[in-house]
């Protein structure tokens, strides 16, 4: 009886934890869209880059990302797209405290910065 029982109590603990686990909450990434040379506040506050996906990239277009309100301060990445680019998604998963800003320079292409 107090193998049954023990069992009973470790299988039930068992979905307790599993189904807590089922229920968590998954991150949704978040996204911007850039098609022409400027500076954007993609998003104010703390947070995560997760992403930039180069779509449409153009050869020795210029990315600056920082960790700030503006074009200034921290940076977290400057990009130099290659002379013959291929569509790419760059992994980052890095936080960022004050803000995300990007600015794009030299050619217009197609960004998508992803972000949580």
């Amino acid at each position: 009886m107090r193998k049954t029982l023990g069992l009973v109590l470790t299988t039930f603990a068992l979905l307790l934890i599993l189904g807590g686990l089922a229920s968590a909450q998954v991150a949704r990434t978040n996204y911007f869209h850039i098609t022409t040379d400027s500076t954007f506040l993609v998003k104010p506050g703390a947070g995560v880059l997760t992403t930039v996906c180069l779509n449409a990239a153009l050869a020795t277009e210029v990315i600056t990302i920082f960790d700030s309100l503006t074009a200034t301060g921290t940076v977290i990445a400057a990009i130099t797209v290659p002379t013959s680019p291929q569509p790419v998604c760059l992994p980052y998963n890095v936080n960022f405290q004050v803000g995300l800003t990007v600015l794009t320079a030299t050619a217009t292409g197609d960004i998508t910065v992803g972000y949580q």
